[in-house]
């Protein structure tokens, strides 16, 4: 299943090592997770509020969800064979084709994440359009967490416009209002690219927040603030601090 071609379990295009390791896993039981999958857990991209500032990223955040949804449904079908693969010959060959299938996925995204972490964002109006669209939706997929990690860490490398900080921003407050993920401090690595008094004032408000859960999360982004001085709101004292 894809993540490019660079940890793509769906073709050999690249590190068919790899690729031949995951499948083997899934087919033994054995899967790789990206650190924050969850089948369990259920996407909640529908409900965010996104801004889009061009057609391109509009058709990008849509390719990013349909693939999404597919491998979504393709993990799932995984699990709900393995489950029941001892039963009978049939399905345990049930199984062994979810796995299959699983693994040899791929789409027009994989393509584009590959690109993305190899070719020049700052000059490539396109992959700098996917990336930024892959931010704001947020996705939540095998290995998504990963492909996230990956991403800021070339967006760290742009100059961003208003837009874009405005993104970054939102993706950096939902992710304290709901949850952290495993890359939520590769993601705070970004707040000094973005910082500007309203934004550090929203992490300060979540900061005196009911929910403890709210208030760690606020906490860590916080500590990547750079602004010197007092953020609005009950006196709360921000230090300069060195931002790695």
């Amino acid at each position: 299943m894809g993540w490019g071609g660079w940890l793509l379990c769906g073709t050999e295009r690249a590190f068919p090592a790899f690729a031949r390791m995951a499948a083997f896993g899934v087919l033994r039981g054995k899967f790789f997770w990206s650190g924050s999958s969850n089948l369990e857990h259920k996407s909640q991209i529908g409900a965010h509020a996104v801004t889009l500032w061009n057609d391109n990223m509009k058709d990008f955040c849509q390719l990013i969800l349909q693939h999404e949804k597919k491998v979504n449904e393709l993990h799932s079908q995984v699990w709900e064979t393995f489950r029941r693969r001892e039963k009978s010959a049939h399905a345990h060959s049930d199984w062994e084709q979810a796995a299959k299938q699983f693994c040899e996925f791929g789409s027009e995204f994989d393509e584009l994440v590959e690109r993305s972490l190899s070719g020049d964002m700052a000059r490539d109006n396109e992959l700098r359009g996917f990336a930024l669209s892959y931010v704001a939706t947020d996705p939540y997929f095998f290995r998504s967490g990963y492909i996230l990690e990956r991403l800021v860490r070339r967006i760290k490398k742009l100059d961003l416009s208003d837009a874009e900080k405005a993104t970054i921003q939102k993706l950096i407050l939902r992710r304290i209002d709901t949850k952290a993920l495993r890359n939520f401090r590769d993601i705070c690595r970004l707040i000094p690219k973005v910082e500007t008094t309203a934004f550090s004032n929203e992490i300060a408000e979540r900061l005196r927040s009911s929910e403890p859960g709210v208030r760690h999360r606020a906490e860590l982004a916080a500590s990547y603030l750079a602004i010197q001085g007092k953020v609005r709101g009950d006196g709360f004292e921000m230090r300069q601090r060195d931002v790695p």
